[in-house]
């Protein structure tokens, strides 16, 4: 450590903390009851655009994360070899670092989308198979000759 003259030893100057992302738009209000939400038929593709256009927000971290989080040695020695690579790997490798964990939740919004888009989907195929067989029973509200 650097000695100053005038009080002794000093600290190492510290990295600055990165600038937190702002908060996110909510289309959902804050006092929402948690639960199950309905999706009217109109609100489907605005729905799954939201999960997605998280998941790209999510894709930026993952991409700075992969390098950022990369930890150089602070000396040439065995031990800040070790912790640099420990670092790293916490942040970067393998399946319980940062990066895998928001990689998971990346992946977690998108199949949350694609389900949004595959049960309207589905709605609309029984809906329209429902109408068909009310109709052909004669319940579709056409008098029979």
């Amino acid at each position: 450590m650097p000695l100053r003259p005038d009080e002794g030893y000093s600290e190492p100057p510290q990295p600055a903390s990165p600038t937190p992302p702002p908060p996110p738009v909510r289309s959902i209000p804050l006092g929402t009851t948690p639960g199950l939400t309905e999706i009217h038929p109109e609100q489907v593709e605005a729905a799954a655009k939201l999960f997605e256009d998280s998941a790209d927000a999510v894709n930026d971290l993952i991409r700075g994360g992969r390098e950022h989080l990369r930890m150089q040695p602070m000396a040439d020695d065995d031990v800040s070899k070790r912790a640099a690579r420990s670092f790293t790997d916490a942040g970067v490798e393998g399946p319980e670092s940062h990066v895998a964990a928001l990689t998971g939740y990346q992946k977690w919004l998108l199949l949350i989308a694609f389900n949004i888009r595959a049960s309207a989907a589905q709605y609309w195929r029984t809906d329209n198979d429902t109408a068909r067989t009310a109709h052909v029973s004669g319940l579709g509200g056409l008098a029979r000759d």
